[in-house]
């Protein structure tokens, strides 16, 4: 079928088309010329054998279209058959010369002028051969029609010429297209900066072959401060100098700021190669530096460059606007989690106001009450002196009770907001430990418990306030008191490395694991806010933590339920 044909062959099948009615015209057109018997007789001969032919061609193009691809068969007997007509019928004189115009011109536009340019050539060489026989001048006709024939005979060629090398252009282009958009097809596959300059280097080297290169990372806080990524390729085939290049060019189109989307660099001779080095990104710091080694001649069109950079450009854009938008969503989640955790700590804050509220009212409560009452009581004892002095005892011990819970509550005050006054100086440790032993020990023994101190001297001194330690020591041993029924309580100390241990263990209920380190917070302390907890504030151990911790210590817990606890509490030696 004409449609399966190649665009020459389909061209020429054209041609064989318009060859019967041209062959029909000249027919009928001979017997007006007025040649004579024998010279019309060999014509209509010569358009017979022209009819065979278009027919035989038809066939050939149908069958054997190798035979007439290359257009030297049709040529050549198309121009043996338009120079024997016109020769017949008079030579340059004939009326059937502009034949050869159309034969000459499609012979033209078909195979290029070259070939074309035998007809006026032979056309001019009869002529001049008729003149020279017979001995006359060269007349105009003999010279201007070639002429005008070889002139429309170039002008068709230059135009098949012209229209060849657009379409070579264009199978170039779209031969480079594709080779880019091959290249560039993975690139929009990943939106991770690192893998889009992998691909990069991937496309690169489909490009322009095997080559070497160098690409790194800018890094742009407006992108998240994406980290430099550094990918190579090819530089184990190159010496020192050319890696020292590649590296140096790839940092120095980092440094330059970019005039638009893309910024190219003229390519400069680099031994019998050449080194291109361009930034990728918009106006401003390139988004990536990219150096790389390739031929002299470039394999690809500058336009196809254009489009790969442009295309790399986008993708490495969007890479890194997603790492953006990736680190914009964590830190929101991230902000949301705080936002949740202080919410949470809000609401824990808020219980704690609560449980205060209503530890500190029922603790002042208690030695107010007893105040009150034994006031009252004692005006209606007036004569019994032996009452009236227990009452005041009673009276005296409830004051002095309020006045530790308030006090506690002004030490925690004052250390939170920092407006302690700590009187640091020289603390003889055996010294102060002796004093607590002396005032705790009698009322531990009262309560028919055992008291065991087992203090080593030599200690060495401490620097701290003599004060605040004093009542750390204080609040621990009132603590095991409270909390112990039966057995025995024991201060003991350990001297270490620059350091002295201070423990105090009891033989009370213990702590549970879950509540050893609640008990170091503030109003926190073990058991039910108004039936089961020893009186206080639950600030006893919150204190002891914050002046421990501000001499430069530690204080822990040691406690099995049922088997009693020990507390710990580490400070560094003078």
């Amino acid at each position: 079928m004409a449609s399966d044909l190649s665009p020459e062959l389909q061209l020429e099948w054209r041609l064989i088309a318009l060859r019967l009615p041209s062959i029909v015209i000249v027919l009928l057109a001979l017997p007006l010329i007025g040649l004579p018997d024998g010279l019309l007789l060999i014509a209509r001969a010569i358009l017979g054998f022209a009819v065979v032919y278009v027919l035989a061609l038809r066939q050939l193009v149908l069958r054997a279209p190798q035979v007439v691809a290359n257009g030297f068969l049709p040529g050549a007997v198309d121009s043996l058959l338009t120079f024997g007509i016109v020769l017949l019928t008079g030579g340059l004189s004939s009326p059937m010369y502009p034949i050869s115009y159309l034969v000459a011109v499609a012979s033209a536009l078909r195979y290029g002028y070259a070939p074309s340019l035998l007809m006026p050539a032979a056309f001019f060489a009869l002529g001049a051969f008729g003149h020279l026989s017979t001995g006359t001048p060269l007349e105009a006709d003999t010279i201007y029609k070639p002429a005008l024939l070889a002139l429309a005979v170039a002008v068709a060629g230059c135009l098949t010429e012209q229209k060849r090398q657009s379409e070579d252009a264009l199978q170039q282009r779209l031969q480079a297209a594709r080779l880019v958009n091959n290249a560039t097809a993975s690139l929009s596959a990943t939106l991770d900066p690192a893998e889009v300059a992998q691909g990069i280097a991937d496309a690169l080297t489909s490009l322009f072959g095997r080559t070497a290169l160098v690409l790194k990372l800018g890094r742009q806080p407006e992108y998240g401060g994406a980290a430099g990524a550094l990918v190579t390729r090819g530089l184990e085939d190159l010496d020192v100098a050319t890696k020292e290049a590649l590296v140096r060019l790839c940092e120095q189109s980092l440094a330059e700021p970019a005039s638009g989307p893309r910024q190219r660099r003229i390519a400069i001779p680099w031994r019998d190669r050449s080194i291109t080095y361009l930034g990728l990104g918009a106006a401003g710091a390139p988004l990536a530096g990219l150096s790389f080694v390739h031929p002299r001649q470039a394999l690809i069109r500058d336009e196809a460059v254009d489009s790969f950079l442009e295309e790399a450009t986008l993708a490495l854009d969007n890479a890194l606007l997603y790492q953006r938008f990736s680190a914009r969503s964590l830190d929101l989640e991230r902000a949301y989690a705080d936002l949740g955790s202080a919410h949470q700590e809000l609401l824990q804050m808020d219980d704690m106001k609560t449980n205060f509220l209503a530890n500190v009212s029922h603790e002042f409560r208690t030695p107010l009450t007893s105040i009150r009452s034994f006031s009252e009581m004692l005006l209606s004892y007036e004569s019994e002196e032996e009452v009236q002095r227990e009452f005041v005892s009673i009276i005296n011990a409830e004051s002095e009770r309020l006045t530790r819970m308030i006090n506690d509550v002004l030490d925690i005050t004052k250390i939170e907001s920092g407006e302690m006054d700590w009187r640091m100086e020289l603390v003889d440790l055996g010294e102060l430990l002796e004093e607590a032993a002396k005032t705790h020990g009698p009322l531990i023994r009262q309560h028919g418990l055992s008291f065991v101190a087992e203090v080593q001297p030599p200690l060495p001194p401490l620097t701290g306030d003599r004060d605040r330690l004093r009542q750390v020591l204080g609040n621990l041993l009132g603590n095991a008191l409270k909390f112990t029924r039966e057995g025995s309580i024991t201060l003991a100390t350990q001297v270490r490395e620059g350091e002295v241990e201070i423990s105090v263990a009891d033989t009370g209920p213990g702590i549970a694991p879950d509540d050893q380190q609640r008990i170091f917070e503030k109003f926190q302390q073990v058991g039910s806010v108004l039936t089961d907890k020893p009186e206080g504030t639950g600030l006893g151990l919150s204190i002891c933590r914050e002046v421990v911790e501000h001499h430069g210590g530690r204080i822990w817990v040691e406690s099995t339920p049922g088997k009693g606890s020990t507390f710990h509490a580490v400070l560094p030696a003078a």
